[in-house]
């Protein structure tokens, strides 16, 4: 009993041992790097010390809930600055709207940074292993892995996109009514990154969806909220307990995965062929000569785990940065009327040609 006592004892030792020297270890490093640097100290957000920032994940949630989470961060940055910390549940989080700062994270220093383990703990239900939940070596193979799928000459065909874009332009009322449109710029975008990514268009903007797509589509919203839930959870994820989040997030991957496995089936078909065989008239005819995203990620890769992680990130970051671009655009628009002359002459000018890659970026 002494000895498993004892044992018991060390193993605990240890452990705070461990934990105590790597906070040390990290506040030295720290204090070197913003030596280097000449960081100042960033203003700590108050908090009740007695609840190791269970209040500010409270109010955080609550806004959230609220839909007033912005309107949160804007008056905590006013009032403590463009950098700021807040310490929740032994976690020091650094809060930033600083210009410079998000450009050395993103860009400039990236490799100095990394996604963490409580982006991969959150995320990982939803987002699997891929591209937006990996660090050091895995981030570089999925980086090579997805380089070559991205051909400038497929980005810069907006066919795909004129027909989504009609399709919302025919949901708009024609009276002059109010009309909610970052709901139709989620599903347009999602329309047209499922053709380009996926080979085939979920349809949502059109009457004729699908009740797979519109499940889809639900899930996916679904089992995003829980992630940015759990992320604002921090370390007391392990207290979300949600059936519906899980279900959700099982549902995005099986939807993702037939088109997996009709990828893998056309490369393998093709490559069959190519070795003098026949290949199956039906996966070619999926196919097509369509450039799409998946088929040319099977090329690099048949491993389906993989592409289909890839695919959730990929396909929801590529959804929301669109569509959250496109409803601030004409957030602005509609109270700019000034501005919004300006970019309707433009348009005008252009009259019936043909809008393409080089012309948008005149």
């Amino acid at each position: 009993m002494t000895l498993v006592l004892y044992s018991v004892l060390a193993f605990f030792g240890t452990v705070i041992g461990y934990h105590l020297f790597r906070r040390i270890f990290t506040h030295l490093e720290n204090q070197q790097t913003a030596k280097e640097h000449g960081c100042k100290p960033a203003i700590r957000l108050p908090e009740n010390p007695f609840l190791l920032g269970a209040d500010v994940v409270l109010e955080n949630l609550e806004a959230a809930r609220n839909k007033t989470f912005l309107q949160l961060l804007r008056g905590r940055h006013e009032k403590y600055g463009n950098t700021f910390t807040s310490y929740t549940f032994g976690r020091i989080t650094i809060n930033t709207c600083d210009p410079q700062v998000i450009k050395d994270v993103l860009a400039l220093k990236f490799d100095d940074f990394d996604m963490g383990k409580l982006r991969r703990k959150s995320a990982g239900p939803l987002l699997g292993k891929g591209i937006f939940t990996v660090d050091n070596q895995l981030w570089e193979h999925s980086r090579a892995l997805i380089r070559p799928a991205f051909a400038k000459q497929q980005l810069v065909d907006l066919s795909t996109f004129q027909n989504h874009v009609d399709h919302l332009i025919e949901l708009l009322p024609k009276d002059g009514s109010i009309v909610d449109l970052q709901s139709l710029f989620f599903r347009m975008v999602l329309d047209s990154n499922t053709e380009f990514l996926l080979g085939e268009s979920v349809n949502l903007l059109s009457s004729e969806s699908s009740t797979m797509s519109q499940d889809f589509h639900q899930a996916l919203d679904y089992a995003q909220q829980g992630t940015i839930l759990r992320l604002r959870m921090g370390n007391i994820m392990f207290a979300h307990k949600d059936q519906k989040f899980t279900k959700a997030c099982q549902m995005v991957s099986d939807f993702t995965e037939q088109y997996v496995r009709k990828a893998v089936d056309l490369h393998k078909s093709q490559r069959g062929e190519k070795a003098g065989g026949s290949a199956d008239p039906s996966l070619m005819e999926a196919g097509g000569e369509k450039y799409v995203f998946l088929n040319e990620l099977a090329k690099e890769t048949q491993n389906q785990v993989i592409l289909r992680d890839q695919i959730v990130n990929i396909l929801l970051a590529a959804r929301d940065t669109t569509a959250g671009l496109l409803s601030f655009t004409f957030f602005i628009l509609a109270r700019r009327p000034d501005v919004w002359s300006k970019l309707r002459e433009e348009v005008l000018s252009v009259d019936d040609e043909e809008l393409n890659y080089e012309k948008s970026k005149a």
